[in-house]
C-alpha cells in the first residue's frame, strides 16, 4: 500500500482530508459481534439524514456481515499482514473531486486480493446459485445498457468487448441479436457465445478493434482507471464508443467503514467526466440515476465516450464545488437517497419473494 500518490483522474497532489477510519484484526475473529439488524440501519440512515456531513471522530465498525469478514482479511492478511490495527485516512481531490483513501493498494495490491478471493472460492461477476429476483435484476440491468447504447449504431454486426463483465451477462442482448461478444475478466466460465480472452488488458495481445466497449461498475476498483481507459482506447474502432458506469457512493464521505478493499476510487460526476477528458476522450452522453446491480439498488453513473482529443476539465473552483455538494448534501438528496435504493428495493423484493412463494405453494398443491 502507498502512502504518497498523485490524484489517479487528473495528476494533481491537493488532497484534502475528509474522514479517519480505524479497523483492528479482531472485528472480523470475533463471534460475539453480530452484524446490522434493520433497527441498526435504520438508525444509521437517521444519523445520516441529521448530520448531513462528514464525521469528526474515528470511525471503527465492528458488526460485520460474512462478506465484510471474508473482505478484512483481504486487508490483514493479504496487504498489511504485519499490522494490527489500521488507520486509513479518506481525502478528496482539489482539483477534480475525486475521493479516496491513504494509504491506498497499488496494482500489485489488488492482484493479490483477486488472487487469494479466488483462492476462498468467492464467487465474484457471475450468476450461479443467485435467485431468480437477482437474475431478473441482472436481465434489466443487461437491456437498460443495450437500451442507452444500441441507438449510437447501426445496423451492420458489431464487435463488442465487456471488460470486468465478469461472465459476460451484460452482454446477453447483443448476443441474442447475433453480435460478436467477447470478454476480459477473471472468471474463469463465462456463458455460451461469449468468447474470453484473458484475465487484463494488458495480456490480450492486439486484437481486432471493438466497435464497443462495456466498461460497468469496473473503474471503482482499479489502481490506475486513467490508464485502463488509455488502453482501451487502444482497442476501439476510429467511431467505436465506450459506455462506462460506476456508483456514485460519495454521500457525506465514503462507504469504507465495513469493507476498505472493495472499492477504491469514489466518483463524483465532475470527477467521472474528468476522468475521460484527462484519459483522451470526448463524452458524448452522461447521466445519473438509481440503478440495479445483482440484488442491490443504487445511485450510478453512466458516461458514453468517443476517443477523440478535447480540452482538459474547468478549473479547481468548480471542481471544489462539486466535491462540497456531496460531502455537504442537502437532507432532501439524502432522504431520497434512502427512499430509492433502501426502502423501495426492500419492499420490491419482500413482494417478490411473497410472489415466488405463492407460486410454489400453487404447483405443490397442484
Amino acid at each position: 500500500m502507498v502512502t504518497a500518490f498523485p490524484c489517479p483522474v487528473c495528476g494533481a497532489d491537493q488532497w484534502q482530508p475528509v474522514e479517519r477510519f480505524l479497523y483492528h484484526r479482531t472485528d472480523h475473529t470475533r463471534r460475539d459481534q453480530r452484524a446490522k439488524g434493520p433497527w441498526a440501519k435504520a438508525r444509521a440512515a437517521f444519523l445520516r439524514v441529521a448530520r448531513g456531513r462528514p464525521r469528526t471522530d474515528t470511525i471503527h465498525c465492528m458488526r460485520l456481515t460474512a462478506a465484510q469478514k471474508q473482505r478484512r482479511r483481504v486487508l490483514f492478511d493479504v496487504w498489511r499482514p504485519e499490522a494490527r490495527e489500521i488507520v486509513l485516512q479518506s481525502q478528496g481531490c482539489g482539483r477534480c473531486g475525486m475521493l479516496t483513501f491513504a494509504p491506498r493498494p497499488d496494482r500489485a495490491d489488488l492482484t493479490a486480493k483477486y488472487r487469494y478471493l479466488r483462492t476462498a472460492a468467492e464467487e465474484a461477476g457471475g450468476g450461479a446459485g443467485h435467485e431468480a429476483y437477482v437474475r431478473g435484476q441482472d436481465r434489466r440491468r443487461a437491456r437498460r445498457v443495450y437500451d442507452l447504447t444500441r441507438g449510437r449504431f447501426g445496423p451492420s454486426a458489431l464487435r463488442i468487448l465487456d471488460y470486468g463483465g465478469g461472465n459476460g451477462k451484460l452482454m446477453q442482448p447483443y448476443r441474442d441479436e447475433g453480435h460478436a461478444c467477447f470478454l476480459v475478466d477473471h472468471h474463469p466460465h463465462p456463458l455460451p457465445g461469449m468468447v474470453r480472452l484473458g484475465d487484463e488488458i494488458r495480456n490480450i495481445g492486439r486484437p481486432a478493434p471493438f466497435d464497443l466497449i462495456l466498461c460497468s461498475h469496473v473503474l471503482e476498483h482499479v489502481a490506475e482507471p486513467r490508464e485502463l481507459l488509455t488502453r482501451l482506447a487502444d482497442v476501439l474502432t476510429d467511431e467505436g464508443v465506450l459506455f462506462a458506469e460506476v456508483p456514485l457512493e460519495v454521500w457525506a464521505g465514503i462507504p469504507i467503514e465495513a469493507d476498505p478493499v472493495t472499492h477504491i476510487n469514489f466518483f463524483t460526476p465532475h470527477a467521472f467526466r474528468a476522468l475521460f477528458r484527462y484519459a483522451g476522450f470526448s463524452v458524448l452522453a452522461h447521466g445519473r440515476e438509481f440503478a440495479s446491480y445483482g440484488a442491490s439498488v443504487g445511485e450510478v453513473l453512466w458516461i458514453m465516450a468517443r476517443r477523440a482529443p478535447a480540452p482538459r476539465p474547468n478549473g479547481p473552483a468548480e471542481n471544489g464545488q462539486d466535491l462540497d455538494r456531496f460531502l455537504h448534501p442537502s437532507r432532501m438528496y439524502t432522504v431520497k437517497k434512502i427512499l430509492r435504493q433502501t426502502v423501495v428495493p426492500g419492499l420490491r423484493r419482500r413482494l417478490a419473494a411473497g410472489a415466488a412463494a405463492g407460486r410454489e405453494t400453487e404447483r405443490s398443491n397442484a
